[in-house]
């Protein structure tokens, strides 16, 4: 018989362990339409809707995040920024472009669901300029201004967003000087900045995350950070809550200016793809697809200590410049998200951010201050994962 862990799954198809020990039955797994259930009893109370409005807007997500990539993939000469507009009255997608005719295809389809779709043409660049001057002058931004620990281009606007340590009073107009930039908004983090998160699921280093499968050997791995794993180390021990150890094996990581996720295999036991999200009991819940967020996109994580919460994506772009983020320095590649109800301590790297069934990433570091959770979080997208990486669906 095998043992289920919350996170990923072990042991032959046709027997599993809930998470509160082992099981002779057939647990059920849940389906997506439950996992958003939750997900939606969230929305909800962060947005003052009801649970049938949350229901409504996240099914429309998806297709509002592949509309925004399509935007930026269509006009990379155009494209500023796009957004999902999340407030208790309105649910709009929007989109800026730089000064010139209009491109924007309005995407009938969207709009008669009740997604509307706003453009404006004002913008002074575009956000792949924006992307690249972060990316190239980063290194001697992070010598003129120490206390600096995070930055994204923000596509509201034109500015660039800096994150300042906690305790730093430096002002936007200062801080503009320092870089030498004009469009600067500071930002100030709250308590701790850092890859001190680790966790998910219970694991003598690190967590679970989600499951992949090599397209070449088919050898089954479970992702998770990389921060938490030595690259020398070659396993290492899942401990599921009724105590059972299983003896995990080093395959590889991406550890670099773009991500933070290892993965790992085992000999002795099946990977199952499913994952614990929302929905703790019997099986969890079946990987369905990849996802990609926008700014606004509601997403959830699960991680061992602070366990389930959501929040919404800030940046797509986001770059990490506190100490030890990278090997080197980190490029525009991370996700950034924020929630009033969103909860991240020193325990949930590694753990997975998703929505419903779909991936989106694994849980890098964030906020916190002390034992109080923090609202701010960072992800590395799943589409850095090398290509012969893919997800594990049935």
């Amino acid at each position: 018989m095998g043992v289920a862990l919350v996170g990923t799954f072990f042991g032959p198809p046709t027997h599993s362990a809930t998470a509160h020990g082992p099981s002779t039955s057939v647990a059920a797994i849940s389906t997506p339409s439950e996992e958003l259930l939750r997900h939606a009893q969230f929305y909800a109370k962060d947005y003052n809707v009801t649970e049938v409005e949350a229901l409504r807007r996240l099914g429309l997500m998806t297709a509002a995040e592949q509309y925004m990539t399509s935007m930026e993939r269509t006009h990379p000469d155009r494209f500023a920024g796009a957004w999902i507009e999340n407030t208790a009255d309105t649910f709009a997608v929007h989109v800026r472009f730089t000064a010139g005719p209009e491109v924007l295809d309005p995407h009938t389809a969207l709009v008669a669901v009740g997604l509307p779709i706003e453009a404006t043409y004002t913008a002074e660049t575009t956000l792949a300029k924006r992307i690249d001057l972060t990316n190239t002058a980063n290194g001697e931004w992070i010598k003129a201004l120490p206390e600096m620990v995070g930055l994204y281009p923000d596509v509201k606007s034109d500015d660039i967003v800096v994150v300042l340590s906690n305790g730093s009073r430096m002002t936007s107009a200062e801080t503009e000087e320092r870089l030498g930039l004009s469009n600067v908004r500071v930002e100030y983090a709250e308590g701790t900045v850092g890859d001190s998160n680790k966790g998910g699921l219970r694991m003598t280093s690190c967590t679970t995350g989600f499951t992949v499968i090599n397209s070449s050997t088919l050898n089954k791995s479970v992702a998770t950070a990389a921060h938490c794993a030595d690259s020398f180390q070659q396993y290492t021990k899942w401990e599921p809550s009724d105590g059972v150890y299983h003896t995990m094996n080093f395959r590889g990581q991406v550890r670099d200016a773009n991500a933070d996720i290892a993965w790992y295999g085992t000999p002795a036991h099946e990977v199952r793809p499913r994952f614990y999200g929302a929905i703790r009991g019997g099986e969890g819940t079946e990987q369905t697809s990849w996802g990609a967020a926008g700014v606004g996109s509601h997403l959830c994580h699960q991680g061992k200590t602070t366990d389930y919460s959501c929040g919404d994506v800030t940046s797509v772009s986001y770059q990490p410049t506190y100490a030890g983020a990278c090997p080197s320095t980190c490029n525009s590649s991370f996700v950034r998200v924020f929630g009033s109800n969103l909860k991240n301590l020193p325990g949930d790297s590694g753990g997975p951010w998703y929505r419903d069934s779909t991936i989106y990433g694994v849980h890098k570091g964030g906020q916190y201050n002390g034992s109080i959770p923090g609202q701010v979080a960072y992800y590395s997208k799943y589409l850095y994962l090398p290509t012969q990486q893919s997800l594990l669906t049935n």
